[in-house]
């Protein structure tokens, strides 16, 4: 195991064998004294960073071994008990660089010596080979997709004779107990986690995102995170598990089957899904509280037995409670319902509007006859749909996914809406709002093109520029009563293995 972390804190160090002070930073002396403290059976524990490395007092033969081998002249190896311990060795190297220093850790750590190594993404996080690691623990605030990707690589390696090599990674997030965005820890892990993919927990996928995990999202109590763990923990105990999830998920790519990138919805993005959950959701639960008043009205009118009081009291109270608790969602959803009528085609008909749009501007360049837009859904993924385009290059794709992204997104500061208003029953205004991707609306002759597609595909819209002050008004309404912004969840750029 290794252990990548930011900073050394050698402050950390205990002065003494009494010295327990609290460990209250992150770092590499920290870490470390916290499982030495642990006491676990079987751990040969070390450091190695460019000032500091520490190694297993019974591991010394095994060190000055290890430095014949790797060109060191082992009476230029020096070592000298910690002060508060004699089971550990405070390592130099006179007359030899940094790298050499490295190099003979590193030998002892291939060989057994040191079986977790604690020390900086700097030294340890960009070049560094031990294709022994089998498990690493990212204990670092970085979230950029270079550095992640470059501490992962230390894990990942192929070990030469050792071809059912696996390994576990694991990224440290403290969360805050019903914290509704999860706490900067756990937005720093998506953001990892949108750069890279692996195994989905959820479907039999390879993808990225934080979602393929099967966490959920924030707010998250103390039992969810302790689930969490405890699911995390079982499946890195079952490493037979993983080489055969993986096995499975890569079998799906035979036959000329890729990793493609999509943008993923939840159906409650699109108005028709949305309006028939949550007005349904509303009706029952309304209803089922209506039924139970009207039970208990009943029973309280025909009953003999005066024991019955207060039983029946408490179920009226409590129904009557779940009535006035549910009313606001009703209302919530059948208002929504009346105002935002369902999209007159399917996610296919939109993504070929689009597709349109962006062929008739020119951001596209292959005709719209050699590209085919995929919609699909996964019943195992909670309802999620799925959508992407075939053929054409890399890059057109990759605007495509953008734009879709942003024209199913919610409403931000678009320099054109395209609104659609129509009537429920002949007498109630609805109206919904599509924000026009950023790549259309640089132009207004290709926010038009969009709109002219939008018409012969979809139906009926309004096309709104809103850099003036009729514009701003028809804006500030898109932000305030779109359905994007009412219970909506954001679409996400996903890669999976199709």
């Amino acid at each position: 195991m290794v252990v990548l972390t930011d900073y050394i804190r050698k402050e950390f160090l205990p002065k003494d064998s009494g010295d327990l002070r609290p460990l209250t930073k992150i770092g590499v002396v920290p870490i470390f004294e916290a499982i030495r403290r642990a006491g676990i059976r079987g751990v040969r524990l070390g450091i190695l960073t460019g000032s500091l490395v520490v190694v297993p007092s019974a591991t010394e033969d095994i060190l000055y071994d290890a430095a014949a081998h790797a060109g060191i002249d082992p009476t230029d190896v020096h070592v000298e008990p910690l002060a508060f311990t004699e089971e550990y060795l405070r390592v130099s190297v006179s007359g030899e660089s940094r790298e050499q220093s490295v190099q003979l850790v590193t030998r002892l750590f291939e060989r057994g010596g040191v079986n977790i190594l604690v020390g900086t993404k700097s030294l340890l996080g960009e070049g560094w080979d031990a294709p022994s690691i089998n498990s690493l623990v990212i204990a670092s605030f970085v979230g950029s997709y270079m550095l992640s990707n470059q501490m992962r690589g230390r894990a990942i390696r192929t070990q030469p004779g050792n071809p059912d090599k696996t390994a576990n990674i694991w990224h440290l997030v403290c969360v805050e107990d019903g914290l509704d965005y999860g706490s900067e820890d756990y937005e720093q892990m998506a953001r990892r986690f949108r750069a890279f993919v692996g195994i989905s927990f959820v479907t039999p996928f390879i993808e990225n995102g934080i979602a393929r995990l099967g966490i959920g999202e924030p707010p998250f109590s103390r039992s969810d995170v302790r689930s969490f763990n405890q699911r995390m923990f079982a499946r890195a105990r079952d490493r037979t598990r993983m080489v055969t999830d993986w096995q499975t998920a890569l079998s799906a790519g035979e036959g000329g089957v890729r990793l493609v990138e999509e943008v993923q919805l939840q159906k409650t993005v699109l108005p028709r899904g949305f309006v028939f959950r949550n007005t349904i959701s509303a009706l029952f639960w309304e209803g089922v509280m209506t039924a139970l008043y009207v039970f208990t009205r009943s029973l309280e009118l025909d009953r003999n037995a005066s024991s019955l009081d207060m039983l029946m009291s408490n179920l009226m109270v409590g129904a009557i409670v779940g009535i006035l608790f549910g009313l606001p969602n009703m209302v919530r959803a059948l208002v929504l319902f009346i105002r935002h009528g369902p999209i007159r085609s399917s996610m296919r008909q939109v993504g070929q509007a689009l597709v349109d749009a962006l062929y008739d501007a020119g951001h596209i360049h292959t005709p719209p006859d050699e590209l085919e837009v995929v919609a699909e859904t996964e019943d195992t993924d909670l309802g999620a749909v799925y959508c992407h385009l075939e053929g054409g290059t890399n890059r057109e794709r990759w605007v495509y996914l953008s734009a879709l992204q942003e024209l199913l997104g919610p409403v931000r500061n678009p320099r054109y809406l395209l609104v659609r208003k129509s009537r429920f029953l002949g007498r109630f205004r609805r109206t919904d709002f599509h924000p026009v991707p950023s790549v259309l609306g640089t132009k207004k002759r290709y926010a038009q093109c969009l709109a002219q597609a939008w018409r012969r595909r979809v139906g009926k819209m309004d096309l709104v520029y809103t850099r003036n002050r009729a514009g701003r008004i028809v804006l500030l309404k898109a932000r305030t009563h779109s359905l994007a912004a009412a219970f909506v969840p954001r679409s996400r750029r996903i890669t999976r293995w199709k």
